[in-house]
């Protein structure tokens, strides 16, 4: 009796060892390794913020030869930042009115 209970524990073992029984959990086997996460990148800074344009040395520019001439391409200016620095000088532009007229 007691080899037929070795056989028989023996046989048990085997048939667990061969289709992966045993100390695994669910079934089909043991789980295979994960791998491991990748790594989160590190978010990209945002972009510099443009620095303000000076609205009034802007405006002396356009009045310049090459900010006159056709050939030139139109400047984008919805998107600018400005800044007011002549503190409403009504004189401010009175040599450039005074030189386009």
């Amino acid at each position: 009796m007691k080899r037929t209970t070795s056989f028989i524990v023996v046989a048990a073992t085997l048939t667990f060892a061969a289709c992966g029984g045993g100390g695994s959990s669910g079934y089909g086997g043991s789980t295979p390794a994960q791998p491991a996460p990748a790594p989160t990148p590190t978010p990209t800074p945002p972009p510099a913020a443009a620095a303000p344009t000076n609205f009034t040395a802007f405006m002396r520019t356009q009045f310049e030869a090459a900010a006159t001439s056709d050939a030139t391409d139109p400047t984008d200016v919805e998107s600018v930042e400005w800044v007011f620095t002549d503190e409403d000088d009504e004189t401010e532009y009175d040599d450039v009115l005074a030189t386009s007229m």
